[in-house]
C-alpha cells in the first residue's frame, strides 16, 4: 500500500507537470504551424494582387530593377533589401505588419506611390503586406523590435515653438533642410541614400509629410530616423547641457552672428551637466520627451499655406491620403 501512495506522489510531482507541459507545447507548435498555414495563404493571394498593382514599379523579384522605375524619382522601393524607411519600430530595425500596412494604404505623399486604400480591399492589403515580406530572408530570420512609444503631446505654444527653433539649430538640422525649412541648406545638393542615389532634402514648409502629417507622425519619424537615408534617428540626441554647447564656433560660417548670439544666450539657460547627473531616469526622459515635442512643434511652425496654382495643380490631383 505504501508502495502505491508513494507511485501516486511520484507521479503527481514529477510525471504529469511534464506530461501538462508537453501537452501545452505541442498546442504552442501546432497554434504556430497553423499561423504560418495562415500567412502562407496570405502571401499566395497577395502575390496575384502586386502582379496587377505593384510590379509595374516594384519589379517581379521585388527589386524594383523596372523600366518604369528609371524615371521615377524617388526610386520604388526594393523589397529584396528589407530596409523601410516608415516605421514605428528603432532604427535598423524590421517594420511591423501594421507599418507596411499603413504604407500601401496611404500611400506616400510626394511620389509615385498612391493610397492603395482607394482601389485595393482590406484583406487584399493585408495580402499584400505577406507577399512583399517574402522577397527578404530578413522577415524570416529577424523580427521587428518593439515599437517606440510616443507619449501624450505637450500643448504647442509660441514658447515650446522658439525652444524648437533653438534645438533645430544647435541639432543642426539646417544642414540639410535650410534654415527656413525649404530643403536648401548647405548639405541638401550632396545628399545621397544608401545605394549613392541622389535623394533631396525634405522641403518642412510644404507640410505634406512622406510618413505621416501629423505632430505624432513626425514625432516618430524624429526619432525612428528613415533607413537607407541621410535622416537618422535622433532618439538618443536630445540629451545636452550648458556645458556640452559652450563652443558654438562650427555655427559661423553657416549661421548669421545675430542667429548665434540668440542661440548663445538660450544655451546659457539649459541645465548644466551636474544638475543633469543629479536627475533621475524618470526626470531625465521627461526633460528629453519636451524637448522632442519641441522640435515637432517648431519644424510643423514651418508650414506655409500653398497658393491657388498648388492646390488646383497638384494638392488635389495627388493620390496619397
Amino acid at each position: 500500500m505504501r508502495n502505491i501512495r508513494m507511485f501516486f506522489v511520484f507521479f503527481l510531482i514529477g510525471v504529469l507537470p511534464c506530461f501538462l507541459w508537453s501537452q501545452d507545447k505541442k498546442i504552442e507548435i501546432l497554434e504556430k504551424e497553423i499561423k504560418k498555414q495562415s500567412l502562407r495563404e496570405a502571401a499566395n493571394a497577395g502575390e496575384k494582387t502586386y502582379k496587377i498593382s505593384c510590379l509595374p514599379c516594384h519589379g517581379e523579384h521585388g527589386d524594383s530593377e523596372t523600366e518604369a522605375a528609371e524615371y521615377l524619382d524617388p526610386k520604388p522601393r526594393a523589397f529584396t533589401l528589407g530596409e523601410y524607411k516608415f516605421r514605428s519600430t528603432p532604427s535598423g530595425s524590421l517594420p511591423t505588419d501594421q507599418n507596411l500596412f499603413r504604407t500601401i494604404t496611404n500611400g506616400v505623399s510626394g511620389t509615385s506611390m498612391p493610397a492603395w486604400e482607394k482601389f485595393l480591399s482590406e484583406q487584399e492589403r493585408q495580402n499584400l503586406v505577406q507577399y512583399i515580406k517574402t522577397f527578404s530572408r530578413r522577415f524570416e530570420q529577424w523580427q521587428p523590435d518593439e515599437e517606440i512609444l510616443i507619449p501624450e503631446e505637450i500643448a504647442s505654444t509660441p514658447g515650446t515653438i522658439a525652444q524648437g527653433e533653438r534645438i533645430y539649430q544647435i541639432m543642426e538640422c539646417w544642414a540639410c533642410h535650410g534654415n527656413t525649412g525649404k530643403g536648401d541648406g548647405p548639405s541638401a545638393s550632396n545628399l545621397k541614400d544608401e545605394w549613392q542615389n541622389p535623394i533631396k532634402a525634405y522641403d518642412f514648409t510644404m507640410g505634406n509629410y512622406k510618413g505621416g502629417s501629423s505632430e505624432h507622425d513626425i514625432y516618430r519619424t524624429f526619432n525612428t530616423g528613415l533607413s537607407g537615408t541621410p535622416m537618422p534617428s535622433y532618439y538618443d540626441t536630445f540629451i545636452f547641457t550648458k556645458e556640452g554647447l559652450s563652443d558654438l564656433s562650427n555655427f559661423e560660417s553657416y549661421l548669421s552672428k545675430q542667429e548665434i548670439e540668440g542661440i548663445a544666450a538660450w544655451v546659457d539657460t539649459l541645465i548644466t551637466d551636474k544638475k543633469f547627473e543629479a536627475l533621475t531616469e524618470e526626470q531625465r526622459e521627461v526633460l528629453l520627451i519636451e524637448r522632442r515635442w519641441h522640435l515637432v512643434h517648431y519644424v510643423k511652425s514651418l508650414t506655409r499655406e500653398r497658393g491657388w496654382f498648388y492646390k488646383l495643380f497638384k494638392q488635389d490631383t495627388e493620390l496619397t491620403k
